[in-house]
């Protein structure tokens, strides 16, 4: 019993600090897009990069000289892309770089500002998802209602680092179960990604 309140307590702090907007910066030829990004303190930011890029988070001058030793303390996404979570996006400039090609310019800025009312604007989702039991302890029930074909979509969960540890095809029936046994505790981010882009996301809490 007190292992669950613990989880829950854990979940309820959790969540709060991940409750902003999703913003997508994808790779085009040797380039960012977009290569200069505004957010709000609590988004996410999801790199939807080709398998020859990454992306790195280096000191102001290491950006401008085109370098690629990464910033202690920053983030980092491997190769074809991940997720950036808001606790390694505090308010101020971030600068990276895509290590391969940063000698030819391939580099970007997230600017984080802080909401002067308190409140993150959040853009309505594209879809609905539940999932239970919460928290997770070795199999997960997804149900997700949307108006749109979710045909070729895909239910992609990220560790608390943004690195992508599991991706699931969503079945026409829009209800399938996960299992989460492989997972180690802690928190984790889902996304609904189709072709278009990012449907929609969320978070759940993993204990064994």
């Amino acid at each position: 019993m007190k292992k669950v309140t613990f989880c829950a307590l854990l979940l309820a702090a959790s969540l709060a600090g991940f409750s902003g907007s999703n913003n997508v910066i994808s790779s085009s030829g040797l380039t960012f897009s977009p290569s200069a990004t505004s957010i709000h303190l609590g988004d996410t930011v999801t790199f939807q990069l080709a398998n020859i890029h990454n992306a790195v988070e280096v000191s102001a001058a290491t950006w401008s000289a085109n370098g690629t030793t990464a910033l202690a303390g920053g983030f980092s996404v491997a190769y074809g892309g991940g997720v950036v979570l808001p606790t390694l996006l505090p308010v101020g400039t971030h600068y990276y770089v895509c290590q391969t090609h940063a000698g030819m310019g391939m580099k970007g800025t997230i600017v984080v500002a802080g909401s002067a009312s308190g409140i993150n604007e959040v853009s309505a989702p594209k879809i609905s998802v539940s999932l239970y039991p919460m928290p997770v302890s070795n199999e997960a029930t997804v149900k997700i209602t949307a108006q749109e074909d979710l045909k070729g979509s895909a239910f992609v969960i990220y560790d608390a680092g943004g690195k992508e540890v599991n991706r699931v095809g969503v079945p026409d029936g829009q209800q399938f179960n996960i299992s989460c046994g492989a997972l180690s505790d802690g928190l984790y981010l889902y996304q609904i990604v189709s072709s278009s882009g990012v449907l929609g996301n969320g978070k759940f809490l993993v204990a064994h």
